[in-house]
């Protein structure tokens, strides 16, 4: 849950999923990753809630923990192209261990 603490162990993956509609031209994008502690791995894939043209869906992350430490993990909902404030934000702190 967004604002939680998440313990991961060296080795292990993290995989976090949030509602998303990339026809509205917003997104997930990784705001800020601690890259001492944890890898994003690949790129986030997108599941539509149906087959219709233009519905919402899930957009999932999966990271690694590569090192112990603590990283704020945080991604924000956007319209890449546009400097405006995210529309939402997700933020977890990881303690890797």
């Amino acid at each position: 849950e967004a604002g939680s603490t998440v313990s991961l162990r060296v080795g292990g993956e993290l995989t976090i999923a949030l509602p998303a509609n990339p026809s509205t031209g917003y997104t997930w994008v990784v705001f800020s990753i601690d890259g001492n502690h944890m890898i994003q791995m690949g790129e986030p894939e997108f599941s539509p809630e149906s087959d219709l043209i233009g519905s919402g869906g899930t957009m999932t992350f999966r990271f690694a923990g590569t090192a112990a430490g603590r990283s704020d993990l945080q991604l924000d909902y956007v319209r890449p192209w546009e400097d405006a404030e995210p529309l939402d934000t997700f933020l977890v702190t990881i303690n890797v261990g």
